[in-house]
């Protein structure tokens, strides 16, 4: 049988809901795509699962890169602020690039805040060119 993207993710949804472990319900759902020679679907049904979650436990996905890794502080301060902002619990996925020399970049869906001192730099080197 054919499934849509979206059905296919909402099966996975389910399926990881009812089950006890995350180990059994992903094997049952392996099988399932390979049956129906469906494995080619998995990154797509991985994002539209992750936003049928995100919808149903109230969490937001946050996008953090700075030039250090984040402190414990500052992890609930960006937290404290998605929840104040979003009303949602946030679900923080961090990377560390030291090219940013300084500061933060922060993605939260579409919208996103440049904090970064190698941002600012270029800024005022364009403004400086002019």
């Amino acid at each position: 049988m054919s499934y849509s993207v979206q059905q296919y993710a909402h099966m996975l949804f389910e399926l990881l809901s009812r089950e006890k472990t995350r180990e059994k319900a992903a094997a049952a759902f392996v099988r399932l795509l390979e049956e129906n020679h469906a494995v080619s679907l998995a990154p797509r049904i991985v994002d539209v699962y992750e936003k049928i979650r995100s919808e149903k436990d109230s969490v937001v996905a946050v996008a953090v890169e700075s030039a250090l890794p984040l402190s414990d502080d500052m992890r609930k301060e960006i937290a404290s602020r998605v929840k104040t902002v979003y009303g949602k619990k946030a679900e923080i996925d961090e990377a560390v690039n030291a090219s940013l020399v300084g500061g933060m970049r922060v993605r939260i869906g579409d919208a996103a805040i440049d904090s970064t001192i190698a941002t600012k730099m270029q800024q005022m080197k364009k403004l400086l060119s002019n």
